[in-house]
């Protein structure tokens, strides 16, 4: 292949300004996170998300010290009519970025300073099993139904010795819900060049509580199916896919989209964008054609965006110089 795909650089969260600073408790205040740019969003940026006067934007790019990626880039966008992406969802919802993960080095402290930040429990820390990996697993949401997912690795353990925090690293998986995880894969494999990792079915045998919040005495009628997905074959970014057989809901595609609140998309860095750009284009609708964008701190890029068959948003770019923890 002409091209190159790199771990996730970053995800990009829409909130309101008046949750920003609460926001910027956590990352920085709280976690000790590095701010790599705030500033203005400029006009270029917002019409290459098909946004245009009189809406305005401010972003700030947080990111686990010393991590090159799994960053998180806030923004407010404002002068603009704005939705709650999955407001009110359920976990089977299909649309969009469900949530991010992070590695804990205390699961407790961490899950109660969040709690404690204003973020709301979908999931009390609980046990799940996922082919060789033994996990302990906690989801909160933030006020926009954006949803963090708390693990602590038990087996194979993990060592905890870079703890910073409370946290292990920066975001290294990301899940999304499918109508049909078949087509989503295709997408990832065939369009976007992914590696598939692994699959499995999740599926209590007996009525227990499980971390998707399944009625109890459904768990073991509803298969979860799982599928795994890396952008270069390596552990260090994982998009994974849920589907949720035999169970039916909202489909919130249409919101997933700038300038509504949530997690709005995925930005990968690519090298040899052009070829890829032609590749992807040739097989799928392109949502912004490839074009040039001032990207801060990554200098002038060239970028284009597509939309998954469940509307999660995924941005290229190749950077005019290489990114560097300042």
């Amino acid at each position: 292949m002409a091209w190159t795909l790199h771990n996730l650089r970053e995800i990009v969260k829409s909130i309101g300004t008046p949750a920003l600073p609460r926001e910027q408790a956590v990352w920085r205040d709280m976690f000790g996170w590095t701010t790599h740019y705030e500033g203005q969003l400029t006009q270029q940026q917002l019409h290459c998300w098909h946004l245009e006067p009189p809406v305005q934007g401010y972003e700030v790019l947080y990111g686990f010290p010393s991590a090159l990626h799994g960053l998180l880039r806030l923004v407010c966008f404002t002068q603009c009519s704005q939705q709650i992406i999955r407001a009110g969802a359920q976990i089977w919802d299909t649309g969009g970025i469900f949530d991010f993960d992070l590695r804990v080095s205390s699961m407790n402290a961490t899950y109660n300073a969040l709690i404690d930040a204003g973020w709301y429990v979908f999931g009390e820390p609980r046990e799940l099993r996922v082919g060789p990996f033994v996990l302990n697993e906690a989801l909160l949401f933030s006020p926009e139904a954006a949803g963090v997912a708390l693990v602590d690795r038990i087996e194979p353990p993990l060592s905890k010795e870079n703890a910073h925090n409370g946290l292990l690293g920066s975001i290294y998986l990301s899940v999304t819900v499918a109508q049909d995880i078949n087509a989503t894969a295709r997408f990832l494999i065939d369009v976007l060049g992914f590696t598939p990792m692994e699959r499995f079915i999740l599926q209590p045998s007996v009525p227990e509580p499980t971390v998707f919040r399944l009625p109890w005495n459904i768990a073991p009628q509803i298969p979860v199916h799982l599928a795994a997905f890396s952008p270069n074959g390596r552990r260090d970014t994982l998009i994974e896919v849920l589907q949720f057989e035999g169970l039916h809901g909202e489909d919130r595609s249409e919101r997933a989209i700038p300038p509504h609140r949530g997690l709005l998309m995925y930005r990968f860095p690519v090298s040899g964008i052009e070829e890829y750009y032609r590749h992807v284009a040739a097989c799928w609708i392109v949502t912004t054609p490839l074009t040039t964008v001032e990207i801060a701190p990554y200098g002038q890029t060239q970028v284009f965006a597509v939309r998954s068959p469940d509307g999660v948003w995924f941005e290229f770019f190749e950077e005019s110089h290489p990114f560097a923890i300042p």
